[in-house]
């Protein structure tokens, strides 16, 4: 009799239990896409860009060159305050709920089919198994390491 652990560990097997993850990694970045290309986003970044390269001139050319980290953070902290505020945030997030729930729901369905298609199998070995006959599907074949690993010991 199989191992059913072994007929479920296939590549065939693996392929469609990943779908999931690939689908919600597309949709988040299709998600992180939108939104730092939105045009709310890229105006936001140009104004604050704007305004560090400004400071950044006067600075220069009055001769003070003042890497002050206090006034470094206060900038940050007003972008990531604009950000935070902005509707193509708010769209982000969202967006990014959505895409996790619709995750769960393609990672239970796809685990309920695995279980679905194992307990099929399972049932069809044991009939085989109980009739004598050999397994429909051969174990997986043993890597020659391993098989020269074991045959050592």
């Amino acid at each position: 009799m199989t191992n059913p652990i072994n007929t479920m560990l296939n590549e065939n097997s693996l392929q469609p239990s990943m779908q999931p993850y690939v689908r919600l990694t597309q949709r988040n970045m299709q998600l992180l896409t939108r939104f730092s290309a939105s045009p709310e986003m890229v105006s936001l970044w140009l104004k604050n860009g704007q305004k560090i390269f400004a400071q950044t001139v006067q600075e220069a050319a009055s001769g003070k060159t003042s890497h002050e980290p206090k006034k470094m953070v206060k900038q940050v902290q007003e972008n990531i305050s604009d950000v935070g505020q902005s509707k193509a945030f708010a769209s982000l997030l969202q967006g990014l709920m959505q895409s996790h729930l619709e995750f769960l729901t393609d990672l239970a369905q796809t685990n309920m089919a695995a279980l679905s298609q194992m307990s099929n199998k399972m049932i069809g070995n044991l009939q085989q198994a109980s009739l004598g006959e050999p397994p429909a599907e051969a174990p997986l074949e043993e890597q020659p390491a391993t098989r020269a690993k074991r045959k050592a010991h």
